[in-house]
């Protein structure tokens, strides 16, 4: 299943802006490919302090359960499946 991936987050949060959460959001994405979840795409918007990213995921919540370690630093994650 394809998913459009959009994580948000305050400015003090923001990777961007902060090299200890930017340490930890690389290590996040450098783990991210498993068998339940492939990163196909990301792009970072520094000044929206935003990702997007485009996944293919077993399900909806792979995505979530990958990335839980790191939900603390955003806002919102928002998954939308991408018709095929």
């Amino acid at each position: 299943m394809l998913l459009h991936i959009t994580q948000k987050q305050s400015r003090e949060l923001c990777p961007a802006y902060n090299p200890e959460v930017l340490a930890e959001a690389m290590e996040t994405m450098k783990n991210a490919d498993s068998p339940e979840v492939r990163i196909l795409g990301a792009c970072s918007d520094p000044p929206g302090h935003a990702l997007v990213m485009i996944v293919d995921a077993a399900s909806t919540e792979s995505p979530h359960k990958l990335m839980d370690p790191f939900l603390e630093h955003w806002n919102s994650l928002k998954c939308v499946p991408l018709p095929i």
